[in-house]
């Protein structure tokens, strides 16, 4: 990704002429605009920004949308055949159905509108979906629809779908589109490494547990490059809070936790680069901060954590929040925290919140800050961690037990591969066929990081009959979307069910509209 840009004047001078030329231009728009013509990435939300200050925003409400045609995912899970090698490279001979690779999730308007290049359908406040909103949340994951959209988008202007999919030029690039999207997959990372600029190195997982003192991180833990791309540009750059799912689990805090610590204060150690390493610890590339400003961060820290290295200063009266995402009411108590690290002798005081589910329990979890602004207001603090870490309890035993897997089973661990779709022998191929083996990447992350172990080597009909066939509903809110499963009473896999919708809440994963995507029972 490259340096990272802040809106220099003839940034914001580019951004405004383009969009004042081009009004329908979205903020996606712009950014590959910006990328292409001034060699530069910048985010949304700094575009955003800019238009308010400029006064281009658009007031509260949304313009009458055409209808357009959509390919609906779960039209290409019902035409799938039992088997995966049943799946035919060729054309098929009958006229294709109407098949969509898109569920639209759309946050209400409070900043200005972005149009996609056509007209979309409005999403209802609620309507029924399947249990394959798992292969959306993981094509959210993976970037496809970032990439694949921008060409179909183009092309599905009133024209028949299957004309569309039978379209020779049209399949050629829908299928280079694929499998640039396959390649960019393969591609994950398996950490970030953090060095500052005194020369000490430490290391963020692939999708922020915790901090670690070495690379060897289990390869469960992994992220596509698009979600990374996301958090570089999320902490990096706009400077948002770093949300840890925990202190690292050892029996003190370690010297890599506290200089983390220490270098978002700008103290004697500053982030000097963030390297991106793959699976096998290979350099993918290095993104050096322009400038430095003081970071934030939050995180969970157990009770049992610390305890001969930390000292609860104080402890306030727990008072009831509810967390509407998960229908949820949780208690919270102002505390103020200091911890030691014995070996460099540094201490640091933090201030957050000690958390129950119950009026009578023991404190569950203390939620930590160096951020004045998130804890002076409880809601603030409870919503930022929860929508990153939901699962609490439940989430540390599976972070414990991933660790444990990865201990024992060291290198031989099997890491996210497509070597076995059919993408690279489909080139040629119509456009349906390459979806279809789009889909089953699609699967793979479900059954990879989604799911229990025992799923890794399930058949698609198996993940069709369990997950994706199933019921769902879905509702739209203010600022996130629920699906609420309905499965049928005495399902045999109703746990696997349950870990999957946890996993993958913990993804926290978002539409391109920046809707939070919320899986529910």
């Amino acid at each position: 990704m490259g340096v990272i840009h802040k809106l220099k004047p003839e940034i914001k001078a580019f951004i405004l002429e383009k969009k004042k030329e081009n009004p329908i231009l979205s903020c996606r728009n712009l950014v590959l605009l910006a990328e292409k013509e001034l060699g530069i990435k910048i985010s949304k939300s700094s575009i955003n920004s800019l238009f308010r200050g400029a006064g281009l925003s658009m007031p509260v409400g949304r313009r009458p949308k055409k209808k357009r045609k959509e390919i609906k995912i779960e039209e290409i899970v019902a035409m799938l055949p039992d088997k995966h090698e049943e799946v035919a490279v060729e054309k098929p001979k009958e006229e294709p159905p109407k098949i969509s690779m898109e569920i639209n999730i759309e946050k209400p308007v409070i900043e200005p509108i972005q149009p996609s290049l056509e007209a979309e359908v409005e999403l209802p406040l609620e309507q029924e979906c399947t249990g394959a909103i798992l292969l959306k949340a993981a094509d959210y994951l993976m970037g496809g629809k970032f990439k694949l959209d921008p060409l179909i988008d183009k092309e599905l202007s009133g024209e028949d779908i299957s004309s569309y999919l039978n379209d020779s030029q049209i399949v050629k690039e829908i299928n280079s589109a694929i499998l640039r999207v396959n390649a960019c997959i393969r591609e994950e990372v398996r950490c970030l490494k953090i060095t500052l600029s005194d020369g000490n190195v430490l290391y963020l997982d692939g999708q922020l547990h915790t901090v670690w003192s070495t690379p060897y991180i289990p390869y469960d833990f992994n992220a596509t490059i698009c979600n990374i791309d996301c958090y570089i540009d999320k902490y990096f750059k706009e400077n948002a809070l770093f949300t840890l799912f925990m202190a690292p689990d050892t029996d003190a805090p370690t010297e890599e936790f506290f200089n983390f610590i220490l270098s978002l204060e700008l103290r004697e150690r500053k982030i000097a680069s963030v390297t991106l390493c793959g699976n096998e610890l290979e350099e993918l590339k290095t993104i050096k901060p322009e400038e430095a400003s003081k970071g934030f961060f939050v995180f969970g820290l157990w009770p049992w954590q610390f305890l001969a290295y930390r000292n609860l200063k104080k402890v306030g009266e727990f008072k009831p929040l509810f967390f509407a995402p998960l229908n949820k009411e949780f208690y919270l108590a102002q505390i103020e925290i200091e911890l030691l690290q014995p070996i460099i002798q540094q201490r640091v005081t933090l201030r957050g919140y000690a958390l129950k589910t119950t009026p009578l329990e023991k404190p569950r979890l203390l939620i930590v800050s160096n951020s004045s602004e998130y804890v002076t207001d409880p809601g603030n603090m409870l919503n930022l961690y929860l929508n990153r870490w939901p699962n609490l309890e439940e989430g540390l035993q599976d972070y414990r037990q991933k660790l444990e897997v990865f201990s024992y089973l060291g290198g031989s661990q099997g890491v996210f591969s497509t070597e076995n779709t059919a993408l690279e022998a489909i080139k040629t191929s119509d456009a349906k066929t390459v979806f279809l083996e789009y889909l089953k990447i699609l699967d793979l992350f479900v059954r990879r990081y989604f799911l229990p172990a025992k799923y890794k080597e399930a058949s698609f009909p198996t993940m069709k009959e369990h997950f994706y066939d199933l019921k769902a509903i879905l509702k739209k809110e203010k600022d996130c979307v629920k699906a609420i499963f309905k499965p049928p009473q005495g399902i045999s896999y109703l746990k696997d069910l349950q870990y999957a919708i946890a996993r993958a809440n913990e993804r926290e994963v978002e539409s391109d509209k920046g809707m939070r995507l919320w899986l529910l029972l």
